[in-house]
């Protein structure tokens, strides 16, 4: 993308003839990089939706995600917005393989898809025992899309939420407080 080498339908068209030129999801617009990330109705909304959490949540200090963003990644690159940028990294990714499929955008596949990312980072982080640096880099993120995973779950666990700093809040302790309590309501 960087290099405006995306293989978008308007550089495809110039090559070929029988290929259209128009956005597989809004089908209006000449389909170029900009507007393959950035125009297209839907990935507007995409990145509305992202930023949105990303601001209410982490206290991102950005009114929304812009094109610039969207691209770039969010400046400068520190430890703070490492993990912002992974997620408008993986974001990118999810947007390409919704062009592939020409599907239009679903922000509630993306938490699950990216809850998934952020499950295997962490994962390898264990594997080479440096929690620690996982932690540091994606805890807030991490602890942000699992929250979000929440909406899946057969009941609201909201009432818990204010009973725990998000910051500092360990995952798996409210997994395992989660199911006792599942446990509990179906045994009564």
């Amino acid at each position: 993308i960087l290099h405006r080498f995306y293989p978008c339908k308007s550089i495809i068209a110039k090559f070929d003839k029988n290929i259209q030129d128009k956005c597989n999801l809004c089908g209006e617009a000449n389909a170029n990089i900009k507007h393959t990330f950035c125009d297209c109705t839907h990935i507007e909304n995409f990145w509305l939706y992202l930023s949105n959490l990303l601001v209410d949540i982490l206290s991102l200090y950005v009114n929304s995600i812009t094109c610039n963003n969207s691209i770039f990644g969010i400046l400068p690159y520190t430890i703070g917005n490492h993990a912002v940028n992974h997620c408008i990294l993986y974001g990118k990714y999810f947007l390409h393989l919704k062009h592939c499929t020409k599907k239009i955008p679903n922000f509630a596949d993306f938490k699950k898809y990216y809850a998934e990312v952020l499950s295997i980072e962490r994962e390898l982080y264990v594997s080479k025992n440096d929690l620690k640096t996982f932690h540091t880099l994606f805890d807030r993120i991490y602890t942000l899309f699992v929250w979000c995973m929440i909406d899946y779950f057969p009941f609201s666990l909201s009432w818990i939420i204010p009973l725990f700093n998000v910051s500092t809040f360990n995952v798996y302790r409210c997994t395992v407080l989660y199911f006792t309590l599942l446990c509990t309501l179906l045994s009564t």
